[in-house]
């Protein structure tokens, strides 16, 4: 047997010539990655240790104040003469860096160095900064693409360098203007800010944005880079201390201070308390125009919270000087019928400031203002501006203070068509109004008739509520049982108006009367009259007779201080 293999093979054939190109290629790739990417790197190095050798010689050749720790200077008004070369070369190494953030910077290396040096400047530069410095760091900050409060939002500091301004007003305080216009800066729009931005991309992401969008924390996107987050507005607001501001600047008293004679105020500086109350209403007022609710709903409300607080702080200062004669003794006469019109006008345009605002969902905040202190005239013009619904046709106050309780809430809702506003209204918009209505009636104690009313408004707009707005409701049956328990009276009203209701209102009429307390309530001998001819007139599966086995039973047929509440015959 044979048996026949038989192997192939390729042989190759190095040419010379090939092996020499390939060759010289390789050594010009080389010659021309290698050499320019070590001379770069070289370069680069170079002007690193460039950079820090001119930081650490700025830095040992500015005085202790800019480099110590813990120093004894308080930084205030102005700075030393001798100090006012450094600073500026501060301020310009800060503003190189600051351009530099606002270009596209792929190196990660470069930013995270970029990031150092400012640091260190910055913190150089607030040891003796002055308030001009302070705003300038904020106007930087504003200019920078979103995202700066991870890195920056501790750049806004404010100092409160009492022992630098001694004077005994608060009128041109130079720290209290410096206050309010970092504050104004913040909210309004910024001059420029686009063409600074014009060089800036942002970072690439590697996930395809049209399948998923990421979002950070408070659920935002960002798109370009160059439109400011809620983020952002929300960590350098929150820089701003407005309670050292009260307390420190404005020298807030207590009322032990002001009945000691300790805290001595004429009624110029109550009126420039006034003044400035009522330009932080106007400012915010003006920045609820041009900021859009919908992406920045936090810091709306924010900025609300902020204007009433300071409207309280203000009012409660008017109380203090009021009562207490501004520091004066008790035995002189003080008239302040000037200052009580300027009180309630500051309450007045707070309140209209809220109320006008598109977004309803500040209404919450009209809670927080003062309504025991202004007069029942206005009390009842802010209570029509919330019914009417055409804002340039203002119900005068006096249609709503004439005639019983229920003739009022019906001219109210003739007049202003709130009826239909009301449907147009969310839960939670209703909610609000319903929350405001309760606290403007727990305001007043001696003017039965306003609170008479507004309960009745407030049944009124729980009957007419629909079954999608629970909340609404709920909060109705909540603010009518305060309010009874403030002023029982309102009861009667309420089921006087009742009997001229139609037959439709009336499953309504039982689902809120189940919900309320009237313990508190003593029924007078027409109520009881109404009540026994709703049980003996009616059939007993009627609506009628089951609301009155409801009222009768909720009301309070023990003993109070020893002795039936009700009166033995009726029980």
């Amino acid at each position: 047997m044979k048996v026949t293999y038989t192997e192939t093979s390729n042989k190759a054939i190095c040419h010379q010539e090939t092996l020499k190109d390939v060759d010289d290629s390789l050594g010009n790739i080389r010659d021309s990655c290698s050499v320019p990417l070590a001379l770069l790197q070289y370069n680069w190095k170079i002007a690193f240790y460039h950079v820090e050798q001119f930081m650490i010689r700025l830095i040992e050749s500015c005085p202790p104040p800019y480099t110590n720790y813990v120093t004894s200077y308080i930084p205030g008004v102005s700075i030393p003469w001798d100090h006012v070369n450094h600073t500026g070369q501060i301020r310009t190494c800060i503003s190189i860096l600051f351009h530099f953030k606002r270009q596209k910077m792929p190196d990660e290396v470069f930013a995270k160095d970029i990031d150092r040096w400012l640091n260190i400047l910055v913190s150089m530069l607030l040891r003796v900064a002055t308030l001009l410095d302070h705003r300038f760091l904020l106007n930087h900050l504003l200019r920078c693409p979103t995202g700066f409060s991870f890195w920056g939002s501790n750049f806004l500091q404010f100092v409160w360098a009492e022992n630098t301004y001694s004077a005994e007003s608060i009128i041109g305080n130079p720290i209290v203007d410096h206050f309010f216009l970092m504050y104004l800066t913040l909210l309004f729009p910024l001059e420029e800010r686009d063409k600074m931005l014009a060089n800036y991309e942002p970072p690439v992401q590697d996930s395809d944005p049209s399948e998923w969008a990421i979002l950070d924390e408070l659920g935002e996107v960002d798109c370009d880079g160059k439109q400011l987050l809620e983020r952002d507005y929300l960590e350098l607001l929150g820089q701003f201390n407005f309670g050292m501001f009260y307390k420190e600047l404005l020298k807030y008293p207590t009322p032990e201070e002001f009945f000691k004679n300790k805290h001595n105020i004429n009624e110029q500086e109550m009126m420039t308390m006034f003044s400035m109350c009522l330009q932080c209403i106007s400012h915010i007022k003006e920045a609820f125009t041009h900021l859009d609710f919908t992406r920045y709903r936090n810091f709306c409300q924010r900025n609300a919270n902020i204007m009433t607080t300071f409207m309280r702080f203000v009012s409660d200062y008017y109380h203090f000087y009021d009562f207490y004669g501004g520091g004066l003794s008790m035995t002189e006469n003080v008239d302040h019928s000037k200052l009580l019109t300027v009180h309630n006008h500051v309450i007045e345009e707070g309140f209209r400031c809220l109320a006008e605002t598109s977004n309803v969902s500040l209404w919450q905040f009209l809670t927080d203002l003062p309504y025991h202190r202004i007069s029942i005239k206005v009390l009842w013009k802010l209570y029509g501006f919330l019914h009417q619904v055409n804002p340039e046709k203002h119900i005068k106050s006096s249609v709503l203070r004439e005639g019983s309780p229920y003739d009022i809430v019906t001219k109210l809702y003739k007049t202003a068509r709130f009826q239909r506003r009301l449907e147009s209204l969310s839960d939670e918009d209703c909610t609000f109004m319903v929350n405001v209505f309760c606290k403007m009636a727990l305001s007043r104690e001696i003017d039965e008739n306003f609170v008479k009313v507004i309960a009745l408004d407030i049944y009124h707009i729980g009957v007419t509520s629909t079954v999608d707005k629970q909340s609404t409701d709920h909060a109705c049956k909540n603010c009518l049982s305060t309010i009874i328990d403030h002023c029982p009276e309102v009861v009667s009203v309420i089921i006087n108006n009742i009997d001229k209701q139609t037959l439709k209102d009336l499953p309504n009429n039982l689902r809120i009367f189940r919900g309320l307390s009237l313990q508190s309530w003593l029924p007078s001998d027409d109520d009881f009259k109404l009540l026994t001819t709703w049980l003996q007139t009616t059939p007993v599966t009627s609506l009628t007779n089951q609301l009155s086995r409801v009222i009768i039973k909720g009301l309070n047929w023990g003993s109070h201080k020893n002795k039936l509440f009700i009166p033995c015959e009726y029980h």
